[in-house]
């Protein structure tokens, strides 16, 4: 992104969950070069002032601060290490007395609803013994210089100063013919609530 603005080139940049740490990725690589850039989340960023008096943050914050004060909680890697750390640890108590790997695989398969310090709101994890995904549920984000926040559908918003940007809503046929909403409005950092349910439905279940 940085080498492309350089270049003056200026495109839609659609980048991996994985590339797009706002605090590793998108703040190096400059936000205004940043600006724009596409991708999805399931987890709150810890940058996003949206979530400073948000109970799951205020916790992870205070984990980080007592356990791991040497890193840098704003690095979406620490909270996603959080995150995987908390799963893991929903997961043995779940086994109880019984830690033998093969009651670890049974919980760990049969995972209902869990909802994490740092989901999104309204996203949850389940599994199956057929369907090990823990993460089927995603919001579109796009950045606008700051951080990553949440898209709304019903009409355009602004938000203040420099992170001021119009919104917009789009949609999209998936392959089978089923309905996909791209949402956005402004905020700190946009994300897109895309959903395979008919207009005006939620999160994304993948």
């Amino acid at each position: 992104m940085k080498k492309a603005a350089e270049l003056g080139w200026k495109p839609v940049h659609l980048l991996n969950i994985n590339s797009t740490p706002v605090a590793s990725v998108m703040i190096p690589a400059g936000p205004e070069n940043s600006k724009g850039t596409i991708s999805v989340n399931y987890g709150k960023d810890p940058l996003d002032p949206q979530w400073t008096n948000d109970e799951g943050m205020k916790k992870y914050k205070a984990f980080m601060a007592k356990y791991a004060a040497d890193m840098d909680p704003n690095n979406t890697l620490s909270s996603y290490g959080y995150g995987a750390a908390q799963l893991m640890v929903h997961i043995l108590k779940m086994c109880g007395d019984d830690l033998t790997r093969a009651n670890v695989m049974k919980q760990a398969t049969n995972i209902k609803n869990y909802v994490a310090d740092l989901a999104l709101p309204g996203m949850s994890a389940s599994t199956s013994p057929d369907d090990y995904r823990i993460n089927k549920q995603f919001q579109l984000m796009k950045f606008i210089g700051r951080t990553l926040g949440t898209l709304r559908r019903d009409h355009d918003r602004h938000v203040q100063g420099d992170e001021l940007i119009a919104s917009h809503a789009c949609e999209r046929r998936a392959g089978d013919g089923a309905p996909f909403f791209v949402h956005a409005a402004g905020s700190r950092m946009n994300s897109f609530s895309t959903s395979a349910r008919p207009c005006g439905a939620g999160v994304a279940s993948a």
